[in-house]
């Protein structure tokens, strides 16, 4: 037998409250955010550098450009053992969490209780005691009147949004200094070999000098000024040695590996550079970057909470429903039910503005973001004109260094003729020893320096969308 009591608060004086506040209820619509301000800037930037518009590599991973396996493989290394990516996928799983718990939260609530009591009944000549079996469910649900639950929703989707993008971040900051600690390693390891192949040019000169020097031909000084030439090279060969040696630690820092595991020297070639394409890159291909989607994301976010600020200045309805038995015998229990059903309103009077301020708030909050978000893409797009700006200035040096160092053998040779059949000093020799000499390493200075904002402009162009989320949730879920 079931029996329902009173509800506990009048529906219709529930529903005239709630058409009296109706009227003065206007529920949020959401500001107007656009994705993409590109147009607010274009102009601008079109002046700077008119035929810039290179195509971003959206479906890319952009190391491999540089048609490198090894380069490839550790990029690929560093992804699976960064301990720094590990933990942002773990804070990728809180938001996750977090968002299924919002999802929860807005279905209705079902509870069940068991519970026993002992009624003790005294008479004049005896005690009594009478046990009870009580069981009861208990439901509530909170309706949406006004988009608050709905908001909040939101609000944790574009949060958990935000939590993907900041893998790519990650991502492509491991790719990038992956990458260029590869190459800075490759770099001093190539630098290195050509220090040791100018000492032992310069070794031989000095021996042809020692041998004028015991024949009468020359003076001393000649020796002792191609002996420190051979020294400066012995200075910058431990400085290249140790230039490597900072360079592998730090390959291994990034890829998650100890430095003890690498090979003595990095295995492959020094990258060759594709040129870069005349058409420029595509302004809107920055909407990818990962730091403007995130940035997008949060915009999104704080308006859902300006949408559950605004919601939460009006009426909040909640149903609730119990029922519950109580039976001395447990065959019983079920065979009579005492049922209850109340709707309760909260309706705010007087909180001294303290709602109509939390508002504003929110929206100064929103504003700030929205700031926040066009700085983001002036940025995006001033390092992109940095990169490409770089990268065009060390390839117009790398080709007049080269270009220069031609001119300086040619000059070197003439001078070493000259000098051996005694028609030259020692002194112009030296000369342009020394400049043939740094002209190598400079051009090697300058393939580094073009290699590294090559790297940058990828680095600025990319999506960083490198691993697979479902993958890689799938393995978590295995271990």
């Amino acid at each position: 037998m079931l029996h329902l009591t009173r509800i506990s608060f009048p529906i219709k004086s529930l529903f005239l409250l709630l058409s009296l506040s109706l009227p003065s209820c206007a529920v949020y619509q959401g500001a107007e955010l656009t994705e993409h301000p590109v147009e607010k800037l274009s102009n601008n930037v079109e002046d700077a550098t008119p035929n810039t518009v290179i195509k971003s590599p959206r479906n890319k991973d952009w190391w491999t450009n540089f048609n490198e396996p090894q380069l490839t493989y550790w990029v690929e290394t560093s992804f699976k053992n960064n301990p720094s990516l590990q933990a942002t996928f773990s804070r990728l799983n809180q938001t996750q969490a977090k968002l299924n718990i919002v999802k929860a939260s807005n279905n209705p609530d079902l509870n069940l209780s068991l519970s026993s009591k002992v009624k003790r009944n005294k008479n004049l000549n005896t005690t009594q005691n009478d046990n009870y079996q009580v069981v009861g469910l208990n439901a509530s649900w909170e309706i949406d009147l006004w988009g608050k639950l709905n908001a909040g929703e939101d609000k944790a989707l574009w949060e958990n949004s935000a939590s993907k993008n900041d893998i790519s971040i990650k991502a492509n900051l491991i790719a990038a200094n992956v990458s260029s600690a590869w190459v800075g390693w490759m770099v001093e390891t190539e630098k290195i070999k050509l220090l040791t192949q100018q000492r032992k040019r310069t070794e031989q000169g000095l021996k042809i000098i020692q041998r004028r020097v015991a024949l009468g031909k020359t003076g001393r000084s000649d020796a002792w000024q191609q002996q420190g030439l051979l020294e400066s090279l012995t200075t910058l060969t431990n400085k290249a040695l140790a230039k490597s040696a900072l360079q592998k630690q730090k390959l291994a820092l990034w890829s998650g590996t100890l430095a003890n595991q690498l090979p003595q020297s990095p295995q492959g070639k020094f990258p060759i550079l594709l040129s870069i394409p005349v058409s420029g890159i595509e302004l809107k291909a920055l909407k990818y970057r990962p730091d403007i989607q995130k940035s997008y994301a949060k915009l999104q976010a704080a308006d859902a909470e300006v949408a559950i600020a605004v919601a939460e200045q009006f009426p909040q309805l909640t149903l609730r429903a119990s029922y519950s038995s109580t039976n001395q015998s447990a065959k019983n229990i079920f065979s009579d039910w005492l049922g209850d059903f109340s709707a309760g309103l909260i309706m705010p009077i007087i909180d001294y503005g303290q709602r109509k301020q939390t508002v504003k708030q929110k929206k100064y909050n929103l504003k700030a973001l929205q700031y926040d978000y066009l700085q983001k893409w002036q940025q995006a797009i001033f390092e992109v004109e940095e990169a490409l700006i770089i990268a065009n200035e060390y390839q117009q040096i790398t080709i007049s260094l080269a270009l220069q160092l031609e001119l300086a053998k040619k000059i070197q040779q003439l001078k070493k003729r000259y000098y051996l059949n005694g028609q030259a000093q020692y002194l112009q020799l030296l000369q342009a020893q020394d400049s043939t000499l740094k002209l190598e390493r400079q051009l090697i200075d300058s393939k580094h320096a073009q290699l590294e904002s090559r790297l940058s402009l990828y680095s600025a162009i990319s999506h960083g969308d490198f691993i697979s989320l479902e993958q890689k949730e799938g393995s978590s879920h295995h271990d």
